[in-house]
């Protein structure tokens, strides 16, 4: 089950991730030109600082892959499965950082562990062709805010739920739960930036 974690990381916990991440974004370059920067960092750096909420929000789990992210454009629909034992799979935990406006992240009543959901928009497409529809009636704001999803894909999903990002926050789901970002450039966001832990049962 999701759930949107509000005031989970304590102002100075947050600062030393904004600092991490800039520093990181500058080592490696970013320009505005990127559609997503995605750095890997060894979790070992941030376990002392982040197990203890990350213990609170989940229990136990190990950390598969750790990354930083900047985002300047929305992601379509996929969920966080690969190259893992399905049986093992955990939870998706992520911590908004900052942007320059508002943004969610969307996520369906549907879930899936095949991997091909997980890796690639043609594998996406391969999952859902033979699909039937759902027969959710979107909303004009659903409509909005999902304009960047492909509307075949979207009509066999259903009841998505928009958890706004808030600093300090954390939001938690399954890595077989199918989701999307919301189509930032319907707010004129142009970046937002986070922390993802893409977890694993002990």
């Amino acid at each position: 089950m999701q759930h949107l974690y509000e005031n989970v990381l304590e102002p100075n916990i947050l600062e030393q991730l904004q600092r991490t991440h800039s520093a990181l974004i500058s080592k490696h370059g970013e320009t505005v030109d990127s559609r997503s920067t995605r750095i890997g960092v060894d979790y070992k750096i941030l376990h002392k600082l982040l197990d203890p909420v990350v213990k609170s929000l989940i229990g136990e789990y190990e950390v598969h892959d750790s990354y930083f992210q900047r985002d300047r454009s929305p992601s379509a629909i996929h969920t966080d499965l690969f190259n893992t034992n399905d049986k093992h799979t955990h939870m998706s935990v992520l911590f908004p950082l900052g942007s320059d406006g508002p943004t969610s992240t969307v996520i369906f009543d549907e879930q899936t562990v095949d991997k091909r959901v997980g890796t690639s928009n043609t594998g996406v497409k391969e999952f859902f062709e033979d699909r039937p529809d759902s027969n959710y009636v979107y909303t004009e704001q659903e409509r909005n805010l999902l304009a960047h999803c492909d509307p075949t894909i979207l009509a066999k999903l259903s009841n998505p739920k928009f958890y706004k990002w808030t600093l300090g926050g954390a939001l938690v789901w399954p890595r077989i739960q199918i989701h999307a970002s919301d189509n930032i450039e319907h707010h004129a966001t142009t970046y937002k930036d986070s922390l993802i832990l893409f977890t694993t049962a002990p």
